[in-house]
């Protein structure tokens, strides 16, 4: 019974801390782009675009 409870507490651990890690790493991928929108946004109003 006691290796029934540990194994459900990894498994929703682990779980939680998944989801944790996309969400972060999917809202930093989005920041990062959006940055980068308004970076590349600048440079062609002020006509430096590569």
């Amino acid at each position: 019974m006691a290796t029934l409870v540990v194994v459900l507490a990894l498994l929703l651990g682990s779980a939680v801390l998944v989801t944790t890690v996309n969400r972060s790493l999917t809202l930093a991928a989005d920041d990062q782009a959006q940055t980068r929108a308004v970076d590349l946004a600048a440079q062609a109003a002020s006509g430096e675009l590569p």
